[in-house]
This record gives structure tokens, C-alpha cells and sequence, in this order.
């Protein structure tokens, strides 16, 4: 019988607030999301996770604000503000091997994928329209 593991346990990774759709912007925000990205502006005080979790929002819609942001100019949010959500999965496989001959081999194999079904929220669940 054999047994084997992957765990795979992970921090989010960093995320970059990007407001897109500005038209004849070039992109200083320096986060390399092409003409029209800008960073917007921040909110002292707020957290980068969403307190409620509200509509499976990671990040806090209330971190970042449009308010006071001019035209043309990089806003007060930083490259790699926040971080996403984490990733926790555990793959699981137990096979065992039976000899019918000396030169026919069987396996029986069973695999679980995410045994613990942590659910795996993705960058479109952490970025729904926060700014609008």
C-alpha cells in the first residue's frame, strides 16, 4: 500500500489597488496595468480585509476612496497594499499495487483533491466593484 500528500498552505499574494477606464491617461501609477491605471487614494484608519466579508469581498471597499484624487497623478495607495486571501489545500492519494502475473501488474489508486474543501477564493473575489 503506498500513501501520498501535497499540502500546500500559503499567505495571499500582494494586491494592488487599480482604478482602470481613465481614457487618454498614461499609467505612473507604476503598477504596470496599462494606459488608464491609476492607484487611488486611502482611507486613514481602515483595515486591508474586509471586516464582514460581506458578498465574498477579501478587501475592504472602504480602504480606498476617489476623493481629493486628481487626474494624472499616482493616489496615496501604495504597490502591493494589501495581501489576498490565503490558500490552504491537502491532496491526498492511497494506492495499492497487486501482481497477477510476474509481468501484469494492477493498481487500484483512489485521490482527493482539497480533502478539507477549504473553499479557494480567487482575485475575482477579492476585487468586486468597491468603487462605484
Amino acid at each position: 500500500m503506498q500513501l501520498g500528500s501535497i499540502i500546500n498552505i500559503s499567505s495571499g499574494s500582494s494586491y494592488t489597488p487599480a482604478i482602470g477606464g481613465i481614457s487618454n491617461v498614461n499609467d505612473p501609477s507604476g503598477i504596470g496595468n496599462g494606459g488608464g491605471a491609476q492607484r487611488p487614494n486611502l482611507v486613514p484608519g481602515q483595515p486591508c480585509r474586509n471586516p464582514s466579508f460581506a458578498n465574498f469581498q477579501w478587501i475592504n471597499p472602504k480602504r480606498y476612496t476617489m476623493n481629493g484624487f486628481k487626474l494624472g497623478t499616482i493616489g496615496s495607495a501604495p504597490i502591493g497594499d494589501c495581501l489576498g486571501p490565503p490558500t490552504r489545500t491537502v491532496d491526498f492519494s492511497v494506492a495499492k499495487n497487486f501482481h497477477i502475473t510476474e509481468r501484469i501488474k494492477a493498481q487500484f489508486r483512489m485521490d482527493a483533491f482539497n480533502l478539507f474543501n477549504h473553499p479557494q477564493y480567487g482575485d475575482w473575489a477579492t476585487i468586486r466593484a468597491w468603487l462605484t
